[in-house]
């Protein structure tokens, strides 16, 4: 396959899920704030705030897969992958504030007893309803695009499947408790878990986001590929006719793309040309055979040359 024909169908893939989440978000989020407001549950207001959260984010990823598949130009001569990164960091940041806004939201609740002005009658029932199709809802659009994330090994989308999971673990907390409030009715102690819930969703949240930010604040600054794909890379090199040994080897990730620069030691009695046939072969091998690999820049040394190795430490 060739480098910009998997460009291409990358991005219309992430494209397509990212479309999809919004719509699917869109729903639930006005589904969540009906029943919310209808059982007067903060848990299940705080699920509706957090799927809004998820329509913005979805369409900053929207955005930022669009101007991740611009081509290299003359300002961005490696291209444009690195937006991915910074677009899901900066959505992990907006998971964080927005876990911290729903515990002070709810802590408030907590202190001035809110919780006690929940609706025991009918309109619960409803809110419980509506709480059970969400976690079907959420779970289902959970595994697709965490499917759709192995398949593209997309970091965004994965960032995006595991918000929706966290999410199912939330709405479930949430059904649970309101369950709970509907069959002990009078139970004031019963009650008070619904702002605890509410806690406990937003905590969920942000420890999921921590783990976002950590990953993509690594690949915005040039995290080296896994030593399991560099090895593998490096095998391939070396088997292929007249090189050597590999003198040097230093890979950085950006989005879903990996970009490997690598100095190989050939006999020093070959003419340039075959050298450089060499070289082209070099990287030939390594694009044919690793997709998510989108440049390899080989340098060629003669057997006896001096050692510069240090550059790649």
């Amino acid at each position: 396959m060739e480098k910009n024909d998997f460009n291409e169908k990358y991005y219309k893939k992430v494209g397509r899920y990212a479309l999809f989440q919004i719509i699917v978000n869109f729903i639930l989020t006005i589904i969540k704030f009906i029943g919310g407001f209808i059982s007067t549950s903060s848990a299940l207001i705080s699920d509706g705030v957090d799927s809004l959260g998820d329509i913005a984010t979805s369409l900053i990823g929207a955005i930022g897969n669009k101007s991740s598949s611009k081509k290299a130009d003359d300002s961005h001569q490696f291209g444009h992958e690195k937006i991915e990164n910074l677009v899901t960091f900066v959505f992990s940041i907006v998971l964080i504030l927005s876990g911290v806004l729903l515990i002070i939201e709810a802590v408030t609740s907590l202190i001035n007893k809110e919780y006690l002005d929940i609706d025991i009658s009918i309109k619960l029932l409803i809110g419980l309803i509506i709480t059970f199709f969400c976690i079907l809802i959420k779970g289902v659009m959970g595994v697709i695009v965490y499917k759709g994330g192995k398949k593209t090994n997309s970091p965004m989308l994965k960032a995006q499947a595991l918000d929706h999971f966290l999410d199912s673990i939330g709405t479930f907390l949430t059904f649970i408790i309101l369950l709970l409030i509907y069959l002990m009715k009078d139970n004031d102690i019963v009650k008070m878990f619904d702002p605890i819930v509410s806690i406990v969703i937003s905590i969920i949240i942000i420890t999921g986001a921590i783990k976002i930010f950590i990953e993509n604040a690594s690949s915005l600054v040039d995290k080296s590929a896994s030593k399991e794909l560099c090895t593998k890379i490096e095998q391939e090199i070396l088997s292929v006719s007249g090189v050597i040994h590999i003198d040097g080897f230093r890979s950085r990730i950006a989005a879903n793309r990996v970009f490997i620069e690598v100095e190989i030691t050939v006999d020093e009695n070959l003419l340039l040309k075959d050298a450089h046939k060499i070289a082209d072969n070099v990287k030939h091998v390594v694009l044919s055979n690793n997709a998510d690999v989108k440049n390899c820049l080989v340098h060629v040394n003669p057997l006896i040359h001096d050692d510069d190795s240090e550059v790649y430490k």
